[in-house]
């Protein structure tokens, strides 16, 4: 598969598993990037899921929830978007009616920082 250019959003996108990945620039390395995380991605989920109900932004805004609940919740929100960058890192973004859910990693879903939710 290859990124194709998204006029709407100005940026290179595909969707691989039910994820939307995107860059600012067509690469190769970013393909392989991104059938590389797309693979892992269900495998981290609950790591991914640890981190975001154990965010205080998080927990202001939702009330406290199990990793489990949230990932039930995940089920209802639009597909995950993925903002491939360099270094090997991106960006998550997860949306509901109301909010986006947005963060860092790093790796393969190794690391994770920056964590903010927005209107």
């Amino acid at each position: 598969m290859a990124f194709l250019y998204d006029e709407e959003n100005q940026c290179f996108s595909m969707e691989l598993n039910k994820i939307l990945f995107s860059c600012e620039t067509e690469c190769q390395l970013f393909a392989s990037v991104a059938e590389r995380l797309a693979k892992k991605y269900k495998t981290r989920l609950p790591f991914i899921a640890e981190y975001i109900v154990g965010n205080k932004e998080f927990l202001e805004t939702y009330g406290e929830m199990s990793k489990e609940d949230f990932l039930i919740m995940l089920e209802e929100m639009t597909i995950p978007w993925i903002f491939l960058k360099e270094n090997n890192s991106g960006t998550i973004a997860y949306c509901d009616s109301e909010y986006v859910i947005e963060f860092c990693f790093h790796g393969d879903f190794e690391e994770f920082n920056d964590f903010s939710i927005y209107e």
